[in-house]
């Protein structure tokens, strides 16, 4: 139902989500609410309403000036203007860093590590705990990394680097956060994404050779 929706805005669409954005140069006017207009028309047109609740409008400028444009309306109403939205898993703030997105990171890591350490106390195999952390807490910390990887500051690494030293801690107890990667086999977090990162980026340049080839 979503496959057949055109616009002359940049946008992308994701099963049910659907993101649109477009670049105001200075002393331009915005052209997102005719944009939107013509989306909500043709939402219409198959049976649909756009949900104006459920509808954000995220702002990124880095100009000194603050910037004045009129509130997107939709359905008669002005959208809600955010400074972070969540946009397929990740957490993207007006101020294009990851602060946001660590936080929450490690609030819902935070929040798995409780049944990490009751398997501890349940007295699950070491390795089925480590089976657990990779696959339930781990993954959620690499997930996307590409796309945020080499923008974190050091002190974000090493927020979320405490989080897997917290896990390790659960399963190894009383041993250095070295010792545990040893005994675990598992390498850093910053390693771990920089692998991600580094394969993805290699793949995406080969990619045309391969093609060619």
């Amino acid at each position: 139902m979503i496959n057949d929706l055109d616009t002359p805005a940049d946008m992308w669409k994701c099963v049910d989500d659907t993101s649109i954005s477009e670049t105001v140069e200075k002393g331009c006017d915005s052209n997102l609410q005719r944009v939107v207009d013509d989306l909500s028309r043709q939402w219409s047109n198959e049976g649909f309403q756009l949900n104006e609740f459920k509808c954000k409008e995220l702002r990124n400028s880095f100009t000194n000036n603050n910037l004045t444009f009129n509130p997107i309306l939709l359905n008669g109403k002005p959208l809600e203007e955010v400074t972070s939205a969540k946009l397929l898993g990740l957490n993207i703030s007006s101020d294009l860093r990851w602060n946001v997105h660590v936080l929450e990171l490690g609030k819902k890591a935070s929040c798995r590590l409780y049944f990490l350490r009751q398997l501890k106390r349940s007295q699950v195999k070491t390795e089925e705990l480590v089976l657990f952390y990779i696959t339930c807490i781990r993954s959620i910390l690499e997930y996307a990394c590409p796309v945020f990887h080499r923008a974190l500051p050091s002190y974000l690494s090493e927020d979320l680097e405490r989080l897997q030293n917290r896990a390790l801690w659960i399963i190894y107890p009383g041993l250095s956060y070295n010792q545990t990667l040893e005994f675990s086999g598992l390498a850093t977090l910053f390693k771990e994404r920089e692998d991600i990162s580094s394969k993805l980026f290699n793949e995406v340049i080969l990619l045309p050779k391969e093609k060619s080839g």
